[in-house]
């Protein structure tokens, strides 16, 4: 197994606030019902949420981040698991991860599914932020909440995240699949046993990042249910419910948007406001407000494309200064340093 990365890049910005209305509320039905095949009072669910109960089965019904964790905050101190992140990503199926889950049944193999997962993890959960890092041998999923949440939280959201992930691999690909490791980067659990007899590889806790390792020659396991028409309907219906999510993204991700839209000729503060029809004096004020500012915002866009091109291309460091706005390699090194504690050579695969 190759070297684990150390120090890994700091996370991205959010792509939304923790009170814009951009989670599904499907995601939450199957803690739900595995609440009530325990026989708990799953009306408590819903207590202070904002949420009805009749919304978890609606079909294009949208809750916050912070009404969501609200909602598993309640599931934890109803049935006091703190592995119940793992009981409910065991038991999960496709049917649990909306359109997204009918794309990933439909693709060709492990690799498609993960570059899939990558693109249109939004569609499925607002919770969580996925990272996929290919190196020469191995591929590396790491998982992390979108905001800050407690360490209770965090470990279900983790814990979901990957048990779900290598459920799926398991039911469409190979139900003896193991991947070569699984990290969790909070401390042993006393049910630690429950991670290995599910998991069926080395599981390290006290890790530096919460991540699956899989075999990189493993990703082209073939699917045996591919169809391509099935998926290619499935990625339409991803596509028609992000623009239906990105309609109701806070400010945070409509700056990005923005300074997306011109990749190598970055918008001036002001350019961003007059494309959000405000004066840039709100704009800096509103973001201010959100703890934020443009420039940090810019800063991370621009780390997170340069991590692109250095981990996917083959670009020297002087191009890819260019496109990430620098006029010169010394500068982007210095900023790219600031931002990841790492020099650029250290993210070449």
């Amino acid at each position: 197994m190759g070297t684990q990365m150390s120090n890994p890049a700091a996370p991205s910005p959010p792509p939304f606030g923790r009170q814009d209305p951009v989670i599904p509320t499907y995601v939450f039905h199957l803690l739900n019902t595995l609440l009530q095949e325990q026989g708990l009072d799953t009306e408590q669910l819903t207590a202070d949420t904002g949420i009805q109960a009749g919304e978890l089965i609606e079909d294009g019904t949208f809750v916050s981040f912070d009404q969501g964790i609200k909602f598993i905050a309640n599931a934890l101190r109803l049935c006091d698991d703190s592995a119940l992140g793992l009981s409910v990503g065991s038991r999960e199926s496709i049917s649990d991860m909306g359109v997204l889950g009918y794309a990933i049944v439909s693709s060709k193999n492990l690799r498609e599914v993960l570059q899939l997962t990558r693109r249109y993890v939004q569609t499925s959960t607002n919770l969580t932020k996925f990272d996929i890092r290919f190196h020469q041998a191995e591929c590396h999923l790491q998982i992390t909440p979108t905001h800050p949440v407690d360490a209770g939280l965090y470990r279900y959201l983790v814990d979901e995240d990957l048990a779900v992930m290598v459920k799926l691999v398991r039911d469409y690909f190979h139900p003896e699949y193991t991947p070569l490791a699984v990290h969790f980067s909070y401390p042993a659990p006393p049910q630690q046993q429950r991670y290995h007899d599910f998991f069926r590889c080395p599981v390290h806790f006290d890790a530096e990042v919460s991540q699956i390792i899989f075999e990189q020659k493993g990703l082209d396991l073939p699917n045996p249910q591919y169809n391509p028409v099935s998926k290619n309907l499935a990625l339409k219906m991803c596509e028609q419910m992000l623009a239906q999510q990105n309609a109701q993204r806070g400010l945070v991700g409509r700056v990005q948007s923005v300074i997306l839209s011109q990749p190598g000729n970055f918008p001036s503060t002001q350019v961003v406001a007059e494309r959000l029809n405000m004066s840039e004096r709100s704009l800096r004020r509103r973001l201010k407000e959100l703890d934020t500012s443009y420039q940090e915002i810019f800063n991370l866009v621009r780390r997170d494309i340069a991590l692109r091109y250095l981990k996917d291309t083959k670009l020297e460091l002087e191009d890819i200064a260019q496109l990430v706005g620098f006029s010169d390699s010394s500068s982007f090194y210095r900023s790219f340093k600031r931002w990841t504690n790492k020099a650029p050579s250290e993210f070449r695969p």
